[in-house]
């Protein structure tokens, strides 16, 4: 699970990193003079953890509107992403990696971070140790209830549990939910029939669950096209879904067989330990 730090700088402004499992930093926070603000800024992430990915680093692309996630290059060359609320405010920034394949799983991280534990030594909401609440909780016996009277029959009124979503809390408790492997079905929308080849086209679609049809998040998503001869079918392009189950994956068009302007695409997930893994149906594309 990954987990925010709250920590001050060397100027004694308040700052936040969220760190993966493997205790590498993924992303930082700006600098803020109050430390209630910096605790909205990971409430800000957590709210817009689900929001679409623009990818600056292919040309042509499409501008999406806020919130979202910006991939582009530094002047080292290496892949980074940003992280913008909906008002245009930069809320979040990924460190450089060598590879966009390594960008798009530091997305995945923030994704992620919905539900991670805010590590904050300077909240006045400490928790006790566990074993002290343990204790308390043997040696304060539960007081009797008293009797129901005849009039109140009416059942008691199923209330909302108002646990944060992420509590600022040094103890958690983790909840085990078995959740499958479930059944999927994936779509891959109908692209334009004639493709100018060398544009860059964005082949969309959604990954649900069978039944609920409720959208699968963070599953990687590979396009092939269907190749009739021995050497198999040949890999195009991958992406990763987003909090709806939706991809938008993009690939530069290219002739996929020197025999004909014509080919036979489809998506397929591989499966993980929570889904089973599902192909689209095959859809015939033709490049001018």
């Amino acid at each position: 699970m990954p987990k925010f730090q709250v920590y001050k700088d060397a100027s004694g402004k308040t700052r936040f990193r969220l760190r993966a499992n493997n205790n590498k930093i993924v992303a930082v926070g700006e600098a803020y003079e109050q430390h209630a603000s910096c605790i909205n800024g990971i409430r800000s992430i957590q709210k817009n953890a689900g929001a679409p990915i623009e990818d600056l680093t292919v040309e042509g692309g499409p501008t999406l509107p806020n919130p979202k996630y910006q991939i582009y290059k530094d002047t080292s060359g290496e892949f980074r992403f940003r992280l913008k609320a909906s008002n245009g405010e930069v809320i979040a920034q990924g460190e450089g990696y060598e590879s966009i394949e390594g960008c798009l799983n530091g997305i995945e991280v923030v994704k992620k971070s919905v539900s991670a534990t805010i590590e904050d030594p300077f909240s006045s909401n400490k928790a006790e140790p566990e074993s002290q609440i343990d204790a308390k909780t043997e040696a304060t016996p539960e007081p009797p209830q008293p009797e129901p009277k005849p009039e109140a029959t009416m059942p008691e009124e199923e209330k909302e549990d108002q646990t944060p979503t992420a509590p600022i809390l040094s103890v958690t408790r983790e909840v085990v939910q078995d959740y499958g492997p479930v059944e999927t079905v994936i779509e891959l929308y109908p692209v334009s029939s004639n493709i100018p080849k060398g544009d860059k086209i964005a082949l969309q679609g959604k990954l649900l669950r069978i039944g609920t049809k409720q959208g699968i998040s963070g599953a990687k998503i590979h396009i092939f096209e269907r190749d009739r001869s021995i050497l198999g079918d040949d890999y195009l392009a991958f992406g990763n879904t987003t909090a709806d189950g939706s991809f938008n994956i993009y690939w530069k068009a290219r002739p996929l067989s020197w025999r004909k302007d014509t080919g036979d695409i489809y998506a397929i997930f591989r499966g993980n330990e929570k889904a089973k893994p599902s192909k689209s149906p095959i859809q015939t594309i033709a490049i001018k």
